[in-house]
């Protein structure tokens, strides 16, 4: 990431990413009262630890994130402006959800993008991506010793870094331009993620998806006798007199003379 980046995307927008990142960082050390070096750590974590993670499984020399003459100084301004405005930025949150929002997605296409150039496989393309965007929340839950967000029930996160990872590899090799590419993926991802935060759409827990695996045959076998019962009523409301014409359902057939006993 950074002014030097592959993905071409405006300075502003990355170090926007960065930004919000840190401010995420350093608001979560806020909420446990850390003092002020605890905060900048945070800040950090939550800003740079994607792309340090990204960075040191690519071996690409030295992490951007150290390289580049800008991450830092935001990062740090960023942790800053999260201990003295909290209480102030609180009041925008769409805005907040945004920018989230944005920071996964650009940080996917462009962890995914490094990847792909290095010539790794698709598998590690979409691993590096899905690292990048969310390796720095991992980081901070961490730290703070919390169990990882990323592993509990909660808002698309990781899946639709994922999904905005699989776009980007599935365009890549297709007549699309690279521009046109990069900006799709991002924009599934960000689109994914908004839409979960607005309809709170979460993935199944592992317990409740055995739970209806589990009750899925059940409800199959109740469906097809339902469905058997209902032709099987149909079939009968037709039912004929023996004179050739059909009478309704529940009518009783006319006696004929030297029926009666």
């Amino acid at each position: 990431m950074g002014s030097s980046a592959i993905i071409s995307v405006p300075i502003w927008l990355e170090l926007g990413a960065v930004a919000f990142g840190a401010f995420a960082g350093a608001n979560q050390a806020v909420r446990h009262r850390f003092d002020f070096v605890g905060v900048m750590g945070l800040a950090i974590a939550g800003a740079l630890g994607g792309g340090l993670l990204r960075d040191i499984l690519l071996q690409r020399g030295t992490p951007i994130a150290l390289t580049d003459p800008f991450y830092l100084p935001v990062t740090v301004t960023a942790g800053i402006g999260a201990v003295l405005f909290a209480s102030v930025l609180a009041r925008f949150g769409i805005v907040l959800v945004v920018v989230d929002a944005l920071s996964l997605g650009l940080f996917t296409v462009i962890g995914a993008e490094k990847a792909e150039l290095a010539g790794l496989p698709t598998a590690s393309v979409l691993l590096i991506g899905v690292v990048t965007a969310v390796g720095g929340t991992l980081i901070r839950d961490v730290l703070v010793a919390e169990p990882v967000s990323l592993f509990r029930p909660g808002l698309l996160n990781a899946s639709a870094s994922l999904v905005g990872g699989a776009v980007f590899v599935l365009l890549i090799g297709t007549t699309v331009s690279r521009s046109a590419t990069e900006w799709s993926a991002v924009g599934v991802t960000v689109l994914l993620r908004l839409l979960s935060v607005r309809h709170n759409v979460e993935l199944p827990t592992a317990e409740s998806l055995r739970h209806d695996l589990r009750r899925l045959p059940r409800r199959l076998t109740a469906r097809l006798r339902s469905d058997g019962a209902s032709d099987g009523a149909s079939d009968g409301s037709g039912a004929s007199d023996g004179s050739g014409e059909e009478r309704p359902p529940g009518a009783t057939t006319p006696e004929r003379p030297g029926d009666a006993r």
